[in-house]
């Protein structure tokens, strides 16, 4: 049902990135399930139009220079005038969408031919492919970001047993990379490759992840698109902090 559901989809690039490993470590019956719900989201204009409405005035909030437009097909863009300013903002967005709260559902396409440059703005035009990540996993997802970027490793490995992903620690450490990740390079090759040895070190430790991994893996592999088309490194750190500032390591 899977490789059904997104073959028939715009999203077919993407589906190496969803190795059939995937279906050994999440639970047939919640795997099922968010399939389930991650169609009808995205067959639903009314889902969208919430999910629009919800995000444009979280990103108001956030004061992002981000306009959403109304979603269209995906179109040849200008290269942007200033690549890095363009992926700070995308990864700003990324960010955004994991912490802050909006009345609608996460909106996961970050793809480069979604945007263009819009004067001081960024405008997006979103495909309707969209997910309701959920609060739990949501907390968990914040927990890992947190105890990673703030150097909390006890709110980092509360995270990883929340999703599921106590026993691929080293591999999820890896894939979020060594150093202050200040200057990061992007290649969905290697976010494939890395998110396929996650996966692996799951099946080998018999660990069954959280199904919210099949949309939030969605919505990684737009952005590492996205930020590779750039040709620019990256401060992925400073993205986080400008979209999580508080001082608290909480997971709330």
């Amino acid at each position: 049902m899977l490789w059904t559901l997104l073959r028939r989809t715009e999203w077919r690039p993407f589906l190496a990135l969803l190795s059939p490993s995937l279906l050994r470590v999440v639970p047939p019956g919640p795997l099922l399930a968010e399939l389930r719900r991650l169609g009808s989201l995205s067959r639903s204009p009314a889902a969208l139009a919430r999910a629009v409405a919800g995000r444009r005035a979280s990103i108001a909030a956030a004061g992002l220079p981000i306009r959403i437009g109304a979603p269209a097909g995906a179109v040849a863009r200008a290269a942007p005038a200033d690549p890095t300013a363009r992926g700070q903002r995308v990864l700003e967005l990324y960010f955004h969408q994991l912490f802050a709260d909006a009345d609608g559902s996460t909106l996961l396409d970050l793809r480069y031919a979604r945007f263009a440059d819009e004067g001081a703005a960024l405008a997006w035009s979103p495909s309707g492919l969209l997910a309701d990540l959920g609060d739990v996993f949501l907390r968990a997802v914040r927990a890992l970001y947190r105890g990673f970027y703030r150097g909390d490793d006890a709110l980092f490995r509360e995270g990883l047993a929340a999703l599921g992903l106590t026993e691929a620690e080293a591999a999820i450490r890896s894939q979020f990379g060594e150093g202050q990740q200040r200057a990061v390079a992007f290649s969905l090759r290697d976010f494939q490759q890395k998110s396929l040895e996650v996966l692996l070190r799951c099946q080998a430790t018999g660990s069954r992840i959280d199904p919210g991994f099949l949309p939030l893996g969605l919505l990684l592999a737009t952005l590492y698109e996205h930020l590779e088309a750039l040709g620019v490194p990256f401060d992925v750190r400073a993205a986080y902090h400008a979209a999580d500032p508080c001082p608290s390591s909480r997971s709330g």
